[in-house]
């Protein structure tokens, strides 16, 4: 019987011992057979089509009261990592994802994002958009007297932003 328990307990060892290296950090990238199949992003996240003119036209030039397009710059900038992290997120997942994401928002008179929306999306990655989404609605501007309207186009590769 001890000969018997000997085998039993190796062969244990040895599953766990391969089950610990599957898990480790350096086990391989998932696989198209991994992972589910990409969800497109709703179709509610997406603005109104209507006289839309899609990210690439800029919006109207803000008024002296509204957030100046260096203002914006400068708040979008030290935040593009988090956005980031939303794709790399994917992509360490197993999503050959790329492309831009262009979004429309309103930062209210205190500062706050509104009406967050879809303009383009090139990379059909629905948790993606979930994920931006989710940051962006955390954001907060600086204050001003009147609501600004901010377009931007993020685009994400491998590598970065």
């Amino acid at each position: 019987m001890r000969p018997f328990l000997q085998a039993v307990l190796l062969v244990v060892t040895g599953v766990l011992a391969s089950s610990c290296q599957a898990d480790s950090g350096a086990a391989r990238p998932a696989t198209t057979g991994d992972r589910p199949p990409l969800k497109k992003p709703a179709e509610n996240l997406f603005c109104s089509k209507e006289g839309e003119g899609g990210v690439g036209m800029p919006p109207k030039e803000p008024g002296p009261n509204q957030l100046s397009r260096e203002d914006v710059a400068n708040f979008l900038a030290p935040r593009a990592k988090a956005l980031n992290e939303c794709y790399e997120d994917r992509v360490k997942r197993g999503y050959d994802i790329q492309g831009g994401v262009g979004i429309r928002f309103m930062v209210n008179p205190q500062g706050y994002v509104q009406n967050l929306c879809l303009v383009e999306d090139a990379t059909e990655d629905g948790d993606m958009i979930t994920c931006l989404f989710g940051e962006i609605g955390t954001w907060q501007f600086p204050a001003r007297p009147e609501a600004t309207e901010v377009r931007h186009l993020w685009k994400f590769r491998h590598g970065g932003d």
